[in-house]
């Protein structure tokens, strides 16, 4: 089973503008995520970074979408 995200802001099932799905590699059935399951664990993509908004707002920034899943440390 594979995990994936896919940006696309106007489906009306995406959650934060991202597709959340699985895939199973053995038969490419694939399953869109219509909980927040992994939309809560992914609550800082495409926030504001002064290091990483270079470009004007108004203009589509491609390094923008990171990724940040929450810390754990291993004592949890």
């Amino acid at each position: 089973m594979r995990l994936g995200m896919v940006k696309n802001a106007e489906r009306p099932d995406s959650q934060g503008g991202w597709l959340w799905l699985t895939r199973n590699p053995r038969t490419d059935e694939e399953k869109i995520f219509d909980s927040e399951y992994c939309v809560t664990c992914h609550v800082d993509v495409n926030e504001r970074r002064t290091a990483t908004d270079l470009i004007p707002s108004g203009e589509p920034n491609p390094d923008r979408d990171f990724v940040f899943y929450p810390y754990y440390s291993r004592s949890e």
